[in-house]
């Protein structure tokens, strides 16, 4: 439950940031982790096609979330799709991430 909150929050703190269309599409969003394989689906549904399985501990860049799915990118092979949350964790502390947005210039983080 912790890590969901975290997850949540980083999200939360990423869209609370106002930046331009061109800003926009140059950011990237938390980098995630996998806590266990996941199916990469083409759409937020389980029953939509499988891209690929990502496996346990491979990280993934977050770009949108629809209910209980978040589209990534697959940082080993640049693929997107969408998981689940349930299969996804921030791959660092809500503190690093945090300083990491202030360095962009992130200001009220």
């Amino acid at each position: 439950m912790k890590q969901m909150r975290l997850f949540i929050s980083a999200v939360m703190l990423l869209a609370a940031g106002a930046v331009t269309a061109g800003a926009a599409a140059a950011e990237e969003g938390p980098l995630l982790r996998l806590l266990k394989p996941a199916k990469l689906h083409t759409a937020a549904a389980a029953s939509s096609a499988v891209v690929e399985i990502i496996w346990k501990d491979a990280t993934c860049v977050w770009l949108d979330k629809q209910s209980v799915w978040v589209k990534v990118r697959n940082n080993k092979d640049g693929k997107t799709g969408w998981i689940h949350q349930d299969y996804l964790a921030p791959a660092v502390t809500s503190a690093q991430f945090a300083r990491k947005m202030h360095a962009r210039g992130k200001a009220g983080l």
